[in-house]
């Protein structure tokens, strides 16, 4: 677990760092709740529960239309392990 990666592209770290950082993806990426459930606070920039909660008729969450991912996806390109494109403060005006 403590061994050092040979892969392309290159991994910066050990085995045990590649294999957390692939359950923290699964992880992010597998958790779903109903939509509108949670919504983003202005001032925090955190989710909370909205008002409204869960919904309390069953037949509402039975279509697979009424369920969301309840962060935002991880993104792959350009900010790799974020879910906001970092923009660096030299370039922001």
């Amino acid at each position: 677990m403590n061994e050092s990666i040979d892969c392309c592209p290159p991994f910066p770290g050990k085995e045990r760092h590649l294999l957390r950082s692939q359950l923290a993806r699964i992880t992010h990426a597998a958790q779903i709740c109903p939509k509108g459930m949670y919504e983003l606070d202005e001032e925090t920039q955190e989710y909370k529960m909205a008002e409204g909660g869960v919904p309390s008729d069953l037949e509402l969450i039975k279509p697979l239309e009424s369920w969301a991912h309840k962060f935002p996806i991880i993104l792959t390109a350009g900010s790799p392990g974020r879910c906001t494109h970092f923009m660096p403060a030299t370039l922001k005006t």
